[in-house]
């Protein structure tokens, strides 16, 4: 890094990640999830389309849930979290 001078920062967005101080991933997941209601509403005319269960769910985890699960692998699991999760999901 030679002689640069690195600035400490409380957060910072990484591949779309929010990075936090603190390591919470709470706000992440709270973004995480309006993000997937905005895609949900997006495709509400294709899931209200008399197609079977099984292509409906498949619909889903392709274009809503594939939005809420994108990162998840950088982020601190908590009860507090986990609990936020499981809400949305039903």
């Amino acid at each position: 890094m030679g002689n640069a001078v690195l600035q400490r920062v409380s957060k910072h967005s990484y591949f779309g990640n929010m990075i936090t101080e603190d390591v919470s991933t709470l706000k992440e997941v709270q973004i995480r999830i309006e993000k997937t209601r905005q895609k949900f509403w997006e495709n509400k005319e294709l899931l209200r389309r008399k197609v079977g269960l099984n292509t409906n769910q498949r619909i889903l985890a392709c274009y809503v849930f594939s939005v809420f699960n994108y990162g998840c692998e950088a982020w601190t699991y908590s009860k507090t979290v986990h609990k936020k999760i499981q809400t949305f999901e039903m």
